[in-house]
């Protein structure tokens, strides 16, 4: 069985690595949330939109780490 970013598992092993590790909990959080957005572009409407945002060559040229981090940054601007 596969886990995903929401299946609770994968949550908490995630989380215990990443502060056993030594991150902290600000820096977990933000690899989760990227974890997170990364799986969002499994979902092929998601995708579309993404790179009808930030155009076709550019997304192309993108991996999906930085991919993950640009929604990532987006989302965190919304709650300022």
């Amino acid at each position: 069985m596969k886990l995903t970013p929401t299946d609770k598992e994968f949550e908490e092993g995630f989380i215990g690595e990443c502060l056993d590790r030594g991150f902290n909990v600000t820096q977990t959080d933000a690899f989760y949330k990227s974890a997170l957005y990364a799986q969002a572009f499994d979902q092929p409407e998601f995708l579309a939109g993404f790179n009808e945002v930030v155009g076709p060559h550019r997304a192309a040229n993108m991996s999906l780490l930085e991919k993950a981090a640009c929604v990532k940054e987006y989302m965190d601007s919304l709650a300022e």
